[in-house]
């Protein structure tokens, strides 16, 4: 059935992972020195291609796991390949943070975005949380299987 608590936990990491593709979501602010002042450059998924189609598929694989209702395997395969896909996210873009730190020159001020580094770790727990309802249903469904 559609109406399962993982759909809701499915849904719910979408839509916290659909966060990250607005215009103003910064995941790392930092300053580059030049001359007298400095630039302000802002790295978010939507400026940086490699982020930007990870976070297109971290908003997506969850609304689409949720149409597998009816195969609890492939729906389980499913959510499994949403962390996958969360736990890309975060390397790709700690390895781009690494990268701007090692640069020249030396970025200063540098600034994490507090709602933008957190969208991924709640993105995990929805999954979790999903996953788990997938199980209670698999233990459901067997139980149930067991009293015919």
């Amino acid at each position: 059935m559609i109406q399962r608590v993982q759909s809701v936990w499915l849904f719910l990491a979408s839509m916290v992972s659909g966060l990250l593709l607005l215009p103003g979501m910064t995941i790392y602010s930092y300053n580059v020195p030049q001359g007298f002042g400095g630039v302000v450059h802002r790295l978010s998924a939507g400026n940086f291609y490699p982020l930007l189609i990870i976070a297109v598929l971290m908003t997506l694989l969850p609304l689409v796991t949720i149409f597998f209702f009816q195969n609890r395997k492939r729906q389980k395969r499913m959510a499994f390949i949403c962390l996958l896909s969360s736990v890309s996210f975060l390397v790709v873009m700690f390895m781009k943070i690494g990268n701007i730190n090692n640069g020249t020159p030396t970025p200063n001020l540098q600034q994490y975005g507090i709602l933008a580094a957190a969208i991924p770790v709640a993105y995990i727990i929805f999954i979790f949380l999903a996953i788990r309802g997938i199980r209670k249903d698999d233990k459901l469904i067997k139980s149930l299987d067991r009293l015919r």
